[in-house]
């Protein structure tokens, strides 16, 4: 499966500047972004499922199909659900999303930036091997972060090593 295309380096995303790509999965894009007004780093998630959607050359999102148009809408719906899910958290270990907006026939979701890298690097750095300090360390703020989304029946689909970030500060 062909993966979309993400935006080029300082594309103008609503008040948004891409800097340089974070992640690209299966179902989205992440972008680190700079505030064209406030002039601050965000995080921005664009939804382009590879198997629903393609990235014409004027930079927009269409569906490969019909079939995939209605799939594609039905996420997008849900997406903008999460993201006013998201947007109730004010947890020192869950992102915080600050706005939501649809642009390029598609969905993104601003989140606040922190610095740091995310739990697969910080592993491989260390060679896969941490102390029992450093793996609660790890282990405590994660689990908390999930205890609180799970308070209130939000569940997190995507855990994973690439999606827990360790901040410059531990």
């Amino acid at each position: 499966m062909q993966r979309v295309v993400p935006l080029p380096f300082d594309t103008l995303i609503a008040d948004y500047v891409v800097r340089r790509v974070i992640g690209h999965g299966g179902f989205g894009t992440t972008y680190l972004c700079e505030d064209s007004n406030l002039k601050k780093s965000f995080v921005v998630k664009e939804l382009t499922p590879h198997a629903l959607v393609t990235r014409r050359d004027n930079g927009t999102v269409a569906p490969i199909g019909p079939l995939q148009k209605r799939a594609f809408e039905e996420m997008r719906d849900a997406y903008v659900k999460e993201a006013q899910a998201l947007a109730m958290f004010s947890h020192p270990h869950i992102a915080r999303a600050v706005r939501y907006f649809n642009a390029n026939n598609t969905a993104y979701l601003v989140m606040e930036y922190e610095a740091g890298r995310n739990l697969r690097t910080y592993l491989k750095d260390r060679g896969g091997v941490l102390t029992d300090h450093e793996l609660e360390a790890i282990a405590r703020p994660l689990c908390e972060g999930r205890h609180e989304l799970h308070s209130v029946g939000f569940i997190h689909r995507d855990s994973e090593p690439d999606n827990a970030l360790i901040r410059r500060d531990g």
